[in-house]
């Protein structure tokens, strides 16, 4: 009896967050500010608004700049497989390639680009707020030597916009 007690058990424990689905980042958001400064958006991972689009097979993402009122959007795969784009910026045009993961409840988003690597994440907070980050490394060669630069993590927390 004790046996079969503790098997029902570890059932439990263990089915519990392995059935859990993936959350659904669908809606508007906007930037919760850190202080009154303009400038406050300058690294917030997905702009100063993002206007998120998700089903089963992909999630897409209209961000609008932080300085601007420019918009940009992205389509992610959410099966895991890798997804080939080409970015075109001011300055540049570059053919990047990004895969998605759940990790328990966190989306990770993984895009490289020549000598480039941005790892973002998202998740909810107990208060129902987006929470993104954004770390970004650059990769050199210097005399023969491998050079990682690292900018971020940055982390911002989003709002849920006004209808």
């Amino acid at each position: 009896m004790r046996y079969l007690a503790a098997l029902v058990l570890a059932g439990v424990f263990t089915a519990g967050p392995l059935n859990q689905a993936p959350l659904d980042f669908s809606g508007a958001w906007t930037l919760i500010p850190l202080s009154n400064d303009p400038y406050d958006a300058g690294f917030a991972p997905l702009g100063r608004r993002v206007v998120i689009d998700q089903n089963a097979k992909s999630i897409a993402f209209i961000t609008t700049a932080n300085f601007t009122d420019l918009q940009s959007a992205r389509v992610y795969k959410l099966d895991g497989s890798s997804k080939k784009t080409i970015d075109t910026g001011p300055n540049e045009t570059r053919d990047e390639t990004s895969t998605t993961a759940w990790k328990e409840q966190t989306l990770v988003i993984t895009t490289d680009w020549p000598l480039h690597r941005r790892v973002q994440t998202l998740r909810l907070d107990s208060q129902g707020q987006l929470i993104a980050t954004a770390e970004t490394s650059l990769f050199t060669d210097r005399g023969g030597k491998l050079v990682v630069s690292t900018i971020g993590p940055n982390e911002r927390s989003y709002k849920r916009a006004e209808k």
